[in-house]
């Protein structure tokens, strides 16, 4: 059952690895490749998912990115904004704000960071699986071997 459990992880993350990369390769070169989808999720039921230039934008509606830049111009705006946060990192940027108890947000992240985190994965898996094949391994010729061959194979 270990065994399943690593190998069928390893082949899962390195090929979502294989492919994050490749997608972010092929939207840096390839404007016609950006994508653009609705999902049925959150207050509006129209979470905005986009790829383009390498990364992937979520909006929990759409037009949420404008909203949130055009309202952070003005110092002042009506209703007064109760919240506003902004976290950045290369590679990563949230923003949101909250005016009139409207709550608006989006993540723009680089697809080498999930790239990078499904190939720290499949590196844990495949040691996993090797460290599991070993012990197999071991056991197998242990069994094999009749108790005296293994003691005078051991030189003893």
């Amino acid at each position: 059952m270990k065994r399943a459990f690593y190998e069928w992880g390893a082949i899962t993350t390195s090929a979502l690895a294989l492919f994050c990369f490749g997608y972010w390769v092929v939207l840096l070169y390839a404007p016609r490749a950006s994508v653009e989808v609705f999902l049925p999720l959150g207050h509006w039921k129209s979470t905005q998912v986009v790829a383009s230039s390498g990364t992937i934008t979520i909006n929990n509606r759409y037009g949420s990115i404008e909203d949130i830049e055009e309202v952070l111009k003005y110092a002042n705006v009506n209703p007064p904004l109760t919240s506003k946060t902004r976290w950045a990192a290369p590679g990563f940027l949230y923003q949101s704000i909250d005016w009139g108890g409207q709550l608006t947000w989006s993540l723009q992240f680089s697809l080498l960071i999930p790239a990078v985190l499904m190939a720290l994965a499949a590196a844990f898996f495949i040691h996993g699986y090797l460290r599991v094949r070993r012990e197999a391994i071991r056991l197998l010729i242990s069994k094999s071997r009749p108790k005296g061959q293994t003691a005078a194979a051991a030189g003893f």
